[in-house]
């Protein structure tokens, strides 16, 4: 199935090789990583791992609901961001009921509670369905999406 679709035209305002779509520019990995080495990624590019929480369930692209395929997404279980705190390791021993603060990598809180018990403190969207992930292992690689806005080439400034 082609990526280029309803409204995720490649366009000038967005770099080569990604996608436009309701005002980001997404750019969809080809190879599969962890979840840390897809952040760094994504800030290599001067972007971010994807935020969907502007998405409702219709507004999610094709490409993401018809696809089997997880990729990773900018949001990571933990006590506080990321980037005040430094990576909170899985299992802390100090777990004061963390378990249920995920926050986007832009450091807002996700609001809406997982229906079923969160094994993992990653997340990944497969079939345009957010799902908690292990974040870290060998075998927890996956593709993943960056994002950033859509306008003239200003590296991205988060």
């Amino acid at each position: 199935a082609s990526v280029a679709e309803e409204s995720a035209q490649p366009t000038d305002c967005c770099p080569s090789g990604w996608l436009l779509y309701r005002g980001k520019c997404l750019f969809i990995s080809s190879e599969k990583k962890t979840w840390e080495d897809s952040r760094d990624e994504c800030e290599k590019k001067y972007s971010q791992l994807l935020i969907t929480k502007s998405w409702s369930r219709w507004t999610v692209p094709t490409f993401l609901k018809n696809a089997d395929i997880p990729y990773w997404i900018g949001l990571q279980k933990s006590i506080f961001p990321w980037y005040d705190y430094g990576w909170l390791e899985e299992g802390d021993p100090d777990d004061r009921g963390v378990s249920d603060a995920w926050f986007w990598v832009d450091g807002s809180l996700y609001e809406r509670p997982w229906q079923s018990k969160s094994n993992g403190s990653c997340a990944i969207i497969s079939r345009g369905n957010i799902k908690p992930a292990q974040c870290a292992g060998p075998d927890d690689l996956h593709l993943w999406i960056c994002e950033k806005a859509a306008g003239p080439s200003n590296p991205f400034m988060g």
